[in-house]
């Protein structure tokens, strides 16, 4: 097991590394780090397989040739910080390496490689610069006391894992080790229910925060749960009106019907409406298929002949599959193919 000292060195080696890959790059520090493009950039081959429950990913080096195989039974967060680790044994200039947990999240006895790595993975999909317009953006910098919800908040801004994230912070000097132990062994699931309660229990998919004033929905995937936050107008009578183009083919016009329910049965959206405090509303989607989908929510009087809307909310976005990357990467196959071709 490393020392003290080696493993202090091996990670400001590492986000030194990091940090002139971003440069190099020219990173848009506005969203989150594309990883995957990185690697195809790159030159390594990237694919993504079913692999044993206790593998997390591996890094292939030989002869020249270099590769990366993720876990394709996680969820694309933590493919994302596996898909980083490897690419910081490769950028790093290491040898061939299997990784469990305990390599990517950085616990257990380790290796200095590892350690290397996985101070590059948290460098690369964190990087200050991103971090600090994130945590502006929710108000975050300079609070004490950050809770589970804020952190959450913050990890899927950056499309990252939630203990990823809290470890992160450490590094940064934002949280004491003590907080993220503590925040690391809650987990995120207590934030994803108060996010979308009463309307589902928190499972799988991601929870997407959608309001009048922010419509950002770059990061919803396939069976996250979008939670949109509307404002209801003083006057009685009005009630929120959706319809759209969805992923999948069913019929338009879907209203809220006073119960409960904004959804036609078998169609790929499911959507309900809450009264919230305050006089607002919230609805909660699941989109159901990947591709386009534009939402039209108006503020009505039902019953009037010609509605006039006394607000509208306009959803557009491409709803992302759960995961990029299915086998090997199609879009370095489809490179490769016409390379060879021409």
């Amino acid at each position: 097991m490393a020392s003290f000292a080696e493993s202090s060195r091996a990670r400001s080696r590492a986000s030194m590394e990091a940090a002139r890959l971003h440069a190099r790059l020219g990173t848009d520090m506005s969203i989150p780090i594309d990883v995957f493009e990185v690697v195809r950039e790159l030159g390594v081959w990237l694919s993504a397989r079913d692999l044993s429950s206790t593998l997390f990913g591996f890094y292939l080096s030989d002869g020249g040739t270099f590769g990366i195989c993720l876990n394709d039974r996680h969820p694309e967060p933590l493919q994302r910080l596996t898909c980083a680790h490897e690419l910081g044994h490769h950028m790093l200039g290491h040898q061939s390496a299997l990784d469990l947990e305990r390599h990517i999240s950085g616990g257990g006895d380790t290796s200095l490689a590892e350690v290397e790595a996985q101070a590059f993975a948290s460098a690369f999909l964190m990087p200050p610069g991103l971090v600090n317009r994130k945590m502006r953006t929710l108000d975050l910098n300079g609070r004490s006391g950050l809770t589970d919800l804020d952190l959450y908040r913050l990890a899927r801004t950056m499309d990252t894992s939630f203990s990823a994230t809290v470890w992160r912070l450490v590094d940064l000097e934002i949280l004491t080790p003590a907080a993220a132990k503590e925040l690391a062994r809650k987990g995120p699931s207590k934030a994803k229910a108060i996010l979308i309660q009463p309307f589902a229990a928190p499972g799988r998919g991601e929870v997407v925060e959608v309001d009048a004033e922010r419509q950002d929905l770059a990061l919803c995937r396939v069976g996250d749960h979008v939670m949109v936050d509307l404002p209801n107008h003083g006057d009685s009578g009005y009630i929120w009106v959706a319809d759209g183009q969805l992923p999948g083919s069913f019929p338009p016009g879907l209203v809220w019907d006073g119960a409960g329910t904004l959804a036609q049965a078998a169609q790929p959206l499911v959507a309900r409406h809450a009264p919230e405090s305050g006089g607002g509303s919230r609805l909660h989607f699941q989109f159901e298929a990947p591709g386009p989908a534009e939402v039209s929510m108006q503020l009505i009087r039902p019953w009037e002949a010609s509605p006039r809307p006394a607000a509208e909310l306009p959803l557009n976005v491409v709803v992302q599959p759960e995961h990029q990357v299915v086998g090997m990467d199609a879009a370095q196959i489809g490179a490769y193919a016409r390379r060879v071709g021409s």
